[in-house]
């Protein structure tokens, strides 16, 4: 993949002159305004989709990623299941979060 980038002219590959088993990858102007490019196209993209959704099914598969995305945060591999209480806590820092987020958003308009 790396090399279709290059070829490309998307990304450049640089040596560390210190280490050389470092090897920095970079975005070029290109490939900075093709990241750009592709960034709009999917954005546009999405807005279509909610658009073809409706605002309130939007609405809905918003709320329902953000309450699994909520529970992906306590739950990590190799632990425990998340106690009642810690479920609890992370939705209620997510309650804070959206608050302050709304609050924020208010204050630019």
């Amino acid at each position: 993949v790396l090399s279709s980038l290059e070829k490309k002219g998307w990304v450049t590959r640089d040596i560390d002159s210190k280490d050389r088993r470092i090897i920095r990858v970079n975005l070029t102007d290109s490939g900075r305004e093709q990241s750009h490019r592709m960034i709009e196209e999917m954005r546009s993209a999405i807005c279509w989709i909610f658009s073809q959704m409706g605002e309130r099914r939007t609405r809905e598969f918003v709320d329902l990623v953000s309450e699994f995305t909520t529970y992906m945060s306590i739950c990590h591999p190799g632990q425990p299941r998340p106690t009642a209480e810690q479920v609890r806590e992370a939705f209620v820092e997510r309650g804070k979060r959206v608050a302050e987020h709304m609050a924020a958003k208010r204050a630019e308009n």
